[in-house]
């Protein structure tokens, strides 16, 4: 009984102890007394009263006569452990990088030279063929990748190159970041001066972004010491003199192939989805009006010349082969080429590297036809009428009708005449536009699979130049695997692009076996001229995106040279993987339409070696 009463009291004083240490810590008196206790390294009898007065005066009730002495030296010996830890200060980081949400992704080797041109030159200026945030988020995401590998121990400083401000900005850097303080009673200069002389120890990073003048800002940059890495953004296209007499290095960003994969993607166009439609429901109502030209010329005002030359179910056959026409440039035109179709007409998003091809497409198709507007009616109403008299009248000399005759215009005119409107729309409504949008398409994507094969080309010429040196972002085995990655990323693009034509492939086996098995009963000559025209445009369109695979073939051998020299392995299995016969197999498995093309194809080939 008598341990435990004596271990109550030994934890009571303890607890009272530490009180009167908390105690002391509320008012200015008693934090003036701790700081005496904490820092007097031997007995002080000045600070025994003073902590006798404080323990009678906040604890009078709790504290007997012969406990004084004693709470106090426990007091004494336990201030430090009675005392609550105080916090280190928060350590400032020496950088400002400012934060971003922006993805960005495709510049790794962008990366990389800008790394080694500051590495070499010490100053870089980064320009761009467009207005962009590229720039700028380029230079961002080096700093942070920068800061992360402690490339720049001297700190990492950003600065906005617009306003008139960018001295003030590197004197709030040095207060606020390296705890500098510069002499109040200079020029702006001249603190501006001390902050760079009294810098952290160290390689320095300064970004100035967004830089339109550099004659502005130069004032305010670092003196010329190696240590000190400048790197500015600039909106100029093309850089001025200003930039090269101060020795810098310039960097310039091109489109990524990442965003030039969309180039043939235009954005939502409301305007140009009311124009599809509307065009539709406008093809559909010709289409309407050819099955009444039709009945019109064979069935209402049919004579017997007309249907001897083009038989009497010959109007059956024609709307079966318009019935196809129009199909086909519903599929081909409305689904396949839809962006096609609106840039063509005007009213999607043209891209200027189109532009030309688009033009000059619209000329030939006016030309055309204006072309068929003269000739088709000279040729239905003079040219047509005069040879089905001459054919009638040598086949039936008992019953000779002369053209000229009151007769011979309902025998030989009137048939004709009637089937003018079925004509012209086949020919400018149907035939003439899908011709001219598939032209135009085949070259708009031999554009683009050029455009892409550059682009990857520059990035395999800057990869050899990197390959010299260490890399900063990737590792050997990454930049290895980027350069396979970025031809299966065209590989898959270009197969994408020739799937569009299987459709336009199918569609001219089917036109041209219903018209070798049935329609060219109801041709004349002058028609199968016309239609072997647009035929062939078709087929020029699928030769222009066939001759694509060139740069297929050369993006190729380029990625293939570019792996040897870094010395990559599995280059046999890429070579492999991205051969002729592999390329040919994926285009088949892709698209069942190639199939039914070639089978198409096969069957006309053996009527016509049967026949």
């Amino acid at each position: 009984m008598e341990m435990e009463s004596s271990s109550y009291f030994r934890d009571e004083d303890l607890r009272l102890a530490q009180r009167l240490i908390e105690s002391l810590r509320q008012d200015e008196e008693g934090q003036a007394l701790l700081q005496q206790l904490q820092s007097s390294t031997s007995t002080d009898p000045s600070i025994d009263q003073a902590l006798k007065t404080r323990l009678q005066a906040d604890f009078s009730t709790e504290v007997s006569g012969g406990q004084v002495d004693k709470i106090v030296n426990i007091a004494k010996a336990n201030v430090v452990q009675f005392l609550p830890a105080t916090p280190e200060p928060k350590k400032v980081e020496p950088q400002n990088i400012p934060p971003s949400d922006v993805e960005f992704i495709g510049r790794e080797l962008e990366i990389e030279t800008l790394h080694q041109q500051l590495k070499q030159k010490g100053k870089v200026v980064v320009y761009s063929e467009q207005d962009s945030p590229g720039k700028t988020e380029l230079a961002r995401q080096y700093a942070k990748l920068a800061w992360k590998k402690e490339i720049y121990p001297g700190g990492i400083c950003w600065l906005q190159g617009q306003g008139a401000d960018l001295g003030y900005q590197v004197l709030k850097f040095a207060k606020s970041k390296l705890g500098l303080q510069p002499p109040e009673d200079g020029d702006l200069q001249s603190q501006i001066n001390f902050c760079w002389s009294h810098w952290l120890e160290g390689d320095v990073l300064i970004v100035v972004d967004d830089v339109s003048d550099y004659q502005h800002v130069k004032f305010y940059l670092p003196p010329r010491e190696q240590r000190f890495k400048l790197l500015i953004t600039t909106p100029q296209n093309s850089l001025d003199e200003s930039f090269s007499d101060e020795g810098f290095e310039p960097l310039f960003l091109s489109i990524t192939t990442n965003k030039l994969k969309y180039l043939f993607i235009d954005e939502d166009d409301s305007d140009g989805y009311i124009f599809t439609y509307a065009f539709l429901i406008i093809t559909i109502l010709f289409l309407v009006c050819s099955g009444l030209s039709l009945l019109a010329s064979y069935v209402w005002y049919g004579s017997d010349p007309w249907l001897q030359e083009f038989t009497e179910y010959g109007w059956i056959i024609e709307f079966i082969r318009t019935i196809i026409f129009t199909l086909a440039e519903i599929y081909i035109g409305f689904i396949v080429f839809s962006n096609e179709l609106r840039e063509f007409f005007g009213l999607g998003n043209t891209l200027p590297e189109y532009i030309k091809a688009r033009n000059f497409i619209r000329i030939v198709m006016l030309a055309i036809a204006v072309a068929t507007i003269i000739i088709v009616p000279y040729y239905h109403l003079d040219l047509a009428p005069q040879k089905l008299a001459n054919v009638w009248n040598s086949q039936n000399p008992k019953n000779r009708v002369l053209l000229e005759s009151n007769d011979g215009f309902a025998l030989y005119k009137l048939p004709y005449l009637c089937y003018l409107p079925y004509s012209l729309i086949n020919y400018i409504v149907v035939w003439l536009p899908v011709s001219s949008v598939t032209i135009y398409a085949a070259i708009k994507d031999s554009i683009f699979l050029n455009l892409y094969q550059r682009k990857i080309r520059d990035k395999q010429v800057k990869i050899a130049l990197l390959n010299q040196h260490s890399f900063f972002v990737s590792s050997k085995k990454n930049i290895c695997q980027k350069i396979a990655n970025n031809f299966t990323e065209f590989s898959r693009i270009f197969v994408g692009r020739i799937g569009n034509y299987t459709a336009v492939f199918l569609g001219i086996n089917i036109g041209i076996g219903f018209e070798v098995v049935y329609g060219s009963k109801t041709l004349a000559e002058m028609a199968i001229l016309w239609q072997n025209v647009g035929y062939f445009l078709c087929i020029v369109a699928l030769l222009i995106i066939l001759l694509g695979y060139r740069f297929y073939e050369k993006s190729l051998h380029e990625s293939t040279n570019l792996l040897l020299e870094i010395n990559c392995g599995n280059i046999d299995d890429f070579q492999i993987q991205n051969s002729v016969t592999r390329f040919i197999r994926r285009v088949f498995n892709t698209y069942f339409n190639l199939y039914l093309g070639i089978i198409i194809t096969t069957l006309l080939l053996i009527r016509a070696l049967l026949s």
